[in-house]
């Protein structure tokens, strides 16, 4: 096996030469090559000065002249790259000494200039400009050392780098052209006093000038492949100002500009966190961890729009009774019913659904890949049973059940669509007794339009005085005599005929028509027990009336003065009359409650739980209200 054969010693010399190169600071590259170019016009001044002192005596004064501008020029041109380190160190250290420093020697640049422009070798005007466009550059240098110590970035500051360095190259430019006037004119004086020595004198000046141009050249490309991906960092992180974070950063070295570039690259993956976070955030529902309305639909609309898959179908979930175990147990409670919930709809259904809470007690589930309409049936009754073991919460058991409405995509032209035909199909369940599941039909939506057609009609209705209050008697067994009746209030419609309580009150109770039925009921109940009164006989005892309150009315803040209202308009006695309350609408916001019950009761009337028994039947509660009458509902008699 033969041995690799070992590198020239010029090979192996350029690769230590490049990667002590590689090596040094940013600054330090930058500054490397002005320093050669001022290197080399030292040591062609040099040579020009040896040649000189062989001439005559007029090129030493000659020499005496021009020698101290050229030595300002350079001077100016060592300064400003040190002025650089200073202010760029001041950046990186945050020590405000080198910021003094950059001072000092902005304050000796312009001294060397000054001196420049009294030497006496012309170019005042141009030294002048000179001297205006650096004290330009270093106040924009400056502001813009002090603007990145103090932490700012974005665009404002990538624009500010942008500008400094158009500055910092016309200052160069400037520089330059002022140190080859200098030199001109130093030349041409010497080559009229030498004219014996002109082939010396073009030879050196060839000569200088070639190396001059060589390391001009060379320091444009080095500075250029230095600086570029200093500038590919100012792009990126200008994209990343503009919100796109899908940005690649050029490879790091091991310069500052890599420092900068991995900074710059933790930066955007904190920002890809931040962002992922808060898209979360937006689309998932903060207490159960599932996805929310929007992502749900999402969802769907992606599920319609992709090609196969089988049929899909949307279930629309509602807990029944919820607002019970809200008002019973506590919000707490009801939250934590909520995420154990959301716990057995996800092993109720398939690994691949997608359930979704969509607010309050809704829960929504999206099944793709159905082969038949009749899986659906299926996940639903699992759903069903899954929601209707009791939760226990708070030391007790909440027993809630579940309503499940079901539509079928090809039967709904758009995702909206969709989600109405399974909302309809939930509240078709409810209506059919609750803890049971309905699949959409047609007929539904001509449902939803009655119900709305009717609710119009019962708005009008209570406007317009078409309802009616029948009275069912209370009677003493012992006696025979009537002594008090119960008000039932009854719609005939004027083209449906008598419309059932049980139809018509969850439809004012779900508009919010409850407050304005139950204040004309109160009203009217008012007015026909005055009117017994006045036409009972001599001695006859007085006939009372009951006026059914629902939950709506306990809650509202009208409650008591439409009471006190009522018997006044009429002159009813307070005594006369019985606000029953059903059970449920006891719990409900209880200290609130409580307290408009000690109000109605202070009026002087009866209060009478009605249906006691359909709730949770807590005689704990009957010690806290001013209840007078005990209504036991008719399962317990």
């Amino acid at each position: 096996m033969t041995r690799p054969p070992r590198p020239h010693i010029v090979a192996r010399v350029g690769a230590r030469v490049g990667a002590w190169f590689r090596a040094l600071p940013v600054a330090s590259k930058l500054a490397l090559f002005p320093a050669l170019t001022a290197g080399a016009l030292a040591a062609m001044l040099l040579l020009t000065i040896a040649l000189g002192l062989a001439g005559e005596r007029r090129l030493a004064r000659l020499g005496s002249e021009y020698y101290p501008t050229v030595q300002a020029t350079m001077r100016l041109d060592q300064l400003l790259p040190a002025i650089e380190r200073a202010l760029q160190d001041a950046v990186g250290t945050g020590d405000a000494e080198h910021l003094a420093r950059a001072d000092a020697l902005a304050r000796e640049f312009e001294r060397t200039r000054r001196s420049a422009a009294t030497a006496g070798s012309g170019g005042a005007r141009e030294r002048e400009a000179l001297g205006a466009r650096f004290a330009a550059y270093y106040a924009a240098a400056r502001a813009a050392t002090v603007r990145l110590r103090a932490g700012e970035v974005g665009g404002a500051m990538a624009d500010a780098l942008r500008d400094l360095q158009g500055r910092h190259r016309r200052l160069r430019d400037a520089l330059a052209a002022r140190a080859r006037a200098d030199q001109t004119a130093m030349t041409e004086a010497l080559a009229a006093e030498r004219l014996r020595q002109r082939l010396v004198w073009v030879a050196c000046l060839g000569v200088g000038t070639l190396t001059v141009a060589g390391l001009a050249a060379l320091s444009r490309v080095g500075t250029r492949a230095l600086t570029l991906p200093l500038y590919d960092a100012v792009r990126a992180a200008d994209r990343v100002a503009d919100g796109d974070l899908t940005v690649e950063l050029p490879e790091a070295g091991p310069d500052e500009v890599g420092r900068l570039l991995r900074s710059m690259a933790r930066m955007v993956a904190n920002l890809r966190d931040g962002e992922e976070r808060l898209v979360h955030q937006a689309t998932h529902d903060a207490l159960t961890g599932l996805p929310n309305r929007v992502l749900f639909r999402e969802r769907v609309a992606r599920a319609r729009a992709a090609a196969g898959g089988g049929e899909l179908a949307v279930l629309y979930v509602d807990l029944d009774d919820f607002k019970t175990v809200n008002d019973s147990l506590g919000h707490e409670a009801g939250d934590r019913l909520l995420v154990a919930a959301a716990d057995r709809l996800l092993r109720a259904t398939r690994g691949c659904d997608t359930v979704a809470r969509l607010g309050g007690d809704e829960f929504a589930v999206l099944l793709r890949g159905l082969h038949h309409a009749d899986e659906t049936a299926i996940v639903a009754e699992r759903i069903v049973r899954a929601l209707a073991t009791p939760f226990r919460v708070a030391n007790a058991d909440a027993r809630v059940a579940a309503s499940v409405g079901i539509a079928l995509g090809a039967e709904a032209p758009e995702v909206d669509d969709l989600l109405r035909h399974a909302d309809l199909a939930m509240y078709a369940a409810k209506q059919a007794g609750k803890g049971r599941y309905r699949r959409y039909a047609h007929s539904m939506q001509a449902a939803l339009l009655d119900r709305i057609a009717l609710e119009r009609d019962l708005e009008r209705a209570i406007a317009g005085g078409e309802l009616r209050l029948h009275y069912q008697p209370l009677v003493d067994l012992a006696t025979g005599r009537i002594v008090s009746a119960e008000a039932l209030v009854r719609w005939p419609h004027p083209t449906r005929g008598m419309v059932p309580p049980a139809e018509f009150i969850p439809i004012a109770e779900r508009s919010g028509l409850v407050v304005a039925l139950g204040r004309w009921a109160l009203d009217e109940a008012c007015r026909q027990a005055a009117a017994w009164s006045h036409a009972r006989a001599p001695g006859a005892p007085r006939v009372g009336v009951g006026v059914n309150v629902s939950g709506w009315q306990i809650q509202h803040p009208g409650l008591v003065e439409d009471v006190r209202a009522a018997l006044a308009r009429h002159a009813l006695p307070p005594d006369a009359l019985t606000l029953e309350i059903t059970e449920s609408a006891l719990l409900a916001d209880t200290d609130a409650t409580l307290a408009r019950l000690h109000a109605l009761r202070g009026l002087g009337v009866s209060l009478a739980v009605d249906d006691f028994g359909t709730g949770y039947s807590s005689l704990a509660y009957l010690h806290r209200f001013p209840v007078d009458v005990l209504k036991i509902d008719k399962a317990f008699v």
